[in-house]
Formats: structure tokens, sequence, C-alpha cells
């Protein structure tokens, strides 16, 4: 995902974030959907919040970038993010979907872009 074009990419080189399948990643058998942001942008997890609950983006606490674990993807979840351009983003993971128990998966989820480079969104 670009969020500063709104597209959907399948080229890490120009993606803020990316959908990864991990096995046993966090301790759990099988298959655990993640979040791999692609340096320099950074993401962090805000809990089981409403996207309408995160009106600010922290500038710092990201833990996970492309040289550190994955985040993983929670259903109920909100995220803020910091884009590879240095701008903000949060979104909340609506749902997550296997279609046959493997990749790929569907998320499903909503997202808010701030371009000023603000915080507040």
């Amino acid at each position: 995902m670009d969020f500063s074009n709104g597209q959907i990419l399948g080229v890490k080189a120009q993606s803020d974030l990316m959908f990864e399948p991990w096995f046993d990643c966090f301790g759990m058998t099988g298959l655990t959907p993640a979040l791999l942001p692609m340096s320099p942008a950074v993401v962090k997890d805000m809990g089981a919040v409403s996207l309408a609950s995160v009106t600010t983006a922290p500038t710092s606490g990201y833990g996970f970038s492309q040289t550190e674990p994955a985040e993983p993807a929670i259903t109920g979840h909100s995220y803020a993010m910091k884009t590879r351009e240095g701008c903000y983003a949060k979104f909340y993971m609506k749902s997550i979907t296997f279609t046959d128990g493997t990749y790929p998966a569907t998320f499903v989820w909503d997202w808010v872009y701030q371009p000023d480079g603000t915080t507040n969104f």
C-alpha cells in the first residue's frame, strides 16, 4: 500500500506497507498475517480502539520497521504509521479472511492519510 497515492502495490520498493504471511512468527501454529512496513516507514499498533479515537499519530515509539520483526495484523486494532515520505497515516483492520486457509488473504480496512506531514488527523 502506498498511502500517498492510495494505491495497493505489489512492488515493495514503492510501498509504505506490505501484508505478509508468517509461519509461527509470533508463537502461533500455522499462518499469521503480518504488517511489514517498507523502510524507512514504521508502524505502531494502537490497540483495540476505533479509528476515530486515534486523533494524533505518535511521533515516537514505533517498534516495527522493515529491519525488525513484522507487526501481527489483528482484526479490531487500529494502527498508526509514519510513511516513507515522512507523512502520517492511520488504519483500522476490519477483517482478515483466508479463502482456503492459505495466502493470499483478504484484508478489509479503513484508513486515513495526512499529506501535510502533521500528526493530526
